[in-house]
């Protein structure tokens, strides 16, 4: 995959860091970058792409997004 199109398919998930859409953090998980999840809706975010997922939970927590042990 080219770096571009990481960087296009992570921009559709901006919502996660940029405060458009409330409740979106980050959980610890023993194996990987983390868990995707909304405290508001409980709801979980999956994105197949490893390299953009890995991206999105890195831009969330370089822009604050909470990062929690556990689901709440």
């Amino acid at each position: 995959m080219e770096p571009a199109e990481v960087t296009s398919q992570s921009d559709k998930y901006a919502f996660l860091w940029d405060g458009s859409e409330e409740g979106w953090v980050v959980i610890r998980t023993k194996i990987g970058p983390g868990a995707i999840y909304n405290i508001a809706t409980h709801t979980a975010l999956v994105i197949e792409n490893d390299q953009a997922a890995e991206r999105a939970i890195r831009l969330m927590r370089e822009n604050g997004r909470p990062l929690l042990d556990s689901i709440p």
